[in-house]
């Protein structure tokens, strides 16, 4: 025989009887609580379809969202003039188009037929500068750093599915008549 000896584990002792008095008056306590708080009105806060049980209610919920809904929708279209929300309309449009494009819409000097004649107070078209005139200076960067220089022609790309301008359509001409 060896020193120490390997003893079994016994098994734990487990009292039945104050286990289950203890899971008993716990469960006796939720239940009573409950049955309490039904009594006194204390969970009608938390009831959330009150209103769908009764006829009454359920025309009451429906007025107001119906309610809800006019006044969302009176507030988005029917306040609005159509002059309103055509200036809401392209001022978004304005806002969200490319860069290339609004300096394009705007400058007359680079949309077809500018004649010099029509407008005398516009100065030749450098706006990068008279040293750089074919150049668009770009400012996308953080404040205070220096603009991006851009040619003209690459701030707006013409795309067609034509392989070359003499291809598959034939050839037009505009006469003057």
């Amino acid at each position: 025989m060896s020193f120490p000896r390997v003893v079994p584990i016994a098994k734990r002792k487990v009292d039945y009887k104050v286990r289950n008095r203890i899971m008993g008056a716990s469960m006796l306590y939720t239940v009573g609580f409950y049955g309490v708080g039904e009594y006194f009105g204390w969970w009608d806060k938390y009831i959330l379809d009150r209103e769908n049980s009764s006829p009454e209610g359920i025309v009451k919920k429906v007025q107001e969202d119906d309610e809800k809904m006019w006044t969302k929708w009176s507030m988005k279209m029917l306040n609005t003039t159509v002059e309103k929300s055509r200036r809401i309309v392209n001022d978004q449009f304005l806002e969200n188009m490319p860069l290339g494009m609004k300096h394009h819409v705007n400058d007359p000097r680079l949309q077809m037929g500018y004649n010099p004649d029509q407008h005398p107070g516009v100065p030749p078209h450098l706006p990068a500068g008279p040293d750089q005139p074919g150049y668009v200076q770009v400012y996308e960067g953080a404040p205070g750093s220096a603009p991006t220089l851009v040619r003209r022609e690459d701030l707006i790309t013409y795309t067609s599915s034509k392989s070359s301008q003499g291809g598959a359509g034939g050839e037009t001409a505009i006469t003057n008549s």
